[in-house]
């Protein structure tokens, strides 16, 4: 981590001869030396997404969660932890994810958040546009469910579990 900060250190250097504004793209929760970010970077883009997919995750889960009462592995954590090292909020830019993934259920009746899964459905990633889960919501008839908690959407097509977020 030492190297990495001198390393910070000197891109800040180039940048101020350029007159460049420096931007990193940053884990949800800080891996980094984070005062060292705090006076070389301009800005720190949080990438505040993947916490859960259907190619690592045997479970369904808010691969966006906002919050999440049983992990630390939530946005609001990671941005508070940035915060609560030194990172001033005023230097935070929030990436929000385009991604949205489907799981298939191991079984369709147990269907809710953290149900059993057996990996990837619809597509090889598992990864879902909004405009095909609007049609298939539409197609078949079916209604998100919006969990306040987690502060994102899922719906259950058949087998297919698709989280996603909404409007």
């Amino acid at each position: 981590m030492t190297n990495l900060g001198i390393l910070f250190n000197e891109l800040q250097v180039g940048a101020d001869q350029e007159k460049l504004i420096l931007t990193m793209g940053g884990h949800y929760s800080p891996d980094y030396p984070v005062d060292s970010v705090s006076k070389n970077f301009d800005w720190v883009h949080i990438q505040a997404y993947g916490y859960h997919t259907p190619l690592v995750d045997n479970l369904t889960a808010a691969h966006v969660a906002l919050y999440d009462p049983s992990s630390p592995v939530n946005t609001d954590y990671g941005i508070n932890e940035w915060i609560k090292r030194g990172l001033p909020a005023s230097q935070l830019v929030l990436g929000l994810a385009y991604d949205r993934y489907a799981w298939t259920l191991v079984d369709p009746n147990d269907n809710g958040l953290g149900a059993p899964a057996k990996g990837v459905a619809i597509i090889d990633d598992g990864k879902v546009g909004y405009k095909h889960i609007k049609q298939y919501l539409r197609s078949y008839g079916v209604n998100s469910v919006f969990n306040s908690t987690y502060v994102m959407n899922y719906c259950v097509i058949g087998s297919f579990w698709i989280v996603f977020d909404d409007v």
